[in-house]
């Protein structure tokens, strides 16, 4: 299910319609989403199908790729798409080496990792910037925040973890707090069943205070 039909879901099982009630029941679903992804180490990072662009300013070397909308979590590769024909991807270098090389201004194409940030990664050029250029880059979205047509990063199966959770903050409103609270233990049922599901392995037996090759108890996992 994506991130719209799990909200839609919820809402039209307490004929809500607001656009307050949806806000509402979003910020609920993705509450619950970072829960588990923060919990279980799930992945919520995805390559970008397009390159994202930021733009150099004169006499600045640093260039931040992302921002709100656009959630940069790593950059892969850097390039100037606006080269013809392409000149290839720019050279990832330290940021002590850079600073060690001799100014090659617009002419370098080797960059560092300065700072990542929750959304945004700033890069270091390999020389300083005389004119305003458009550069590229191959990156990591951060997927940890759904929004319409995203997809949770857990089996489908399981998205109904999701729909109890926010489910259960809207009876909690309403009031409704035994109801609130089977909602809520539901929610946690199924994840711990989402949890089991990732770890098991039909091959993998975990051995009670087993180390290396030797078996010292009854597989706790079969």
């Amino acid at each position: 299910m994506t991130f719209d039909e799990i909200v839609n879901e919820v809402l039209d099982r307490y004929n809500l319609s607001a656009a307050s009630a949806r806000d509402r029941v979003g910020r609920s679903v993705n509450e619950r989403y970072k829960q588990l992804c923060s919990s279980m180490g799930l992945q919520t990072a995805s390559r970008s199908t397009t390159p994202v662009t930021a733009v150099t300013v004169v006499g600045n070397r640093n260039v931040t790729f992302g921002s709100s909308s656009t959630k940069v979590q790593k950059i892969i590769t850097v390039f100037d798409a606006t080269i013809t024909p392409a000149a290839g991807v720019f050279q990832e270098r330290s940021v002590d080496y850079l600073r060690n090389q001799s100014d090659a201004g617009d002419s370098s194409r080797e960059y560092a990792i300065l700072a990542m940030g929750a959304w945004t990664v700033t890069i270091f050029l390999g020389g300083i910037p005389t004119t305003v250029r458009t550069l590229s880059a191959d990156v990591e979205l951060n997927k940890a925040t759904l929004d319409g047509d995203d997809v949770p990063a857990f089996a489908e199966a399981y998205h109904d973890i999701l729909i109890h959770y926010a489910s259960a903050v809207e009876l909690e409103k309403l009031e409704k707090l035994d109801a609130a609270r089977a909602k809520k233990a539901e929610s946690e049922a199924r994840a711990s069943e989402l949890r089991m599901y990732i770890a098991k392995s039909a091959y993998l037996d975990i051995i009670a205070g087993g180390r290396g090759t030797a078996r010292l108890g009854q597989p706790l996992i079969v």
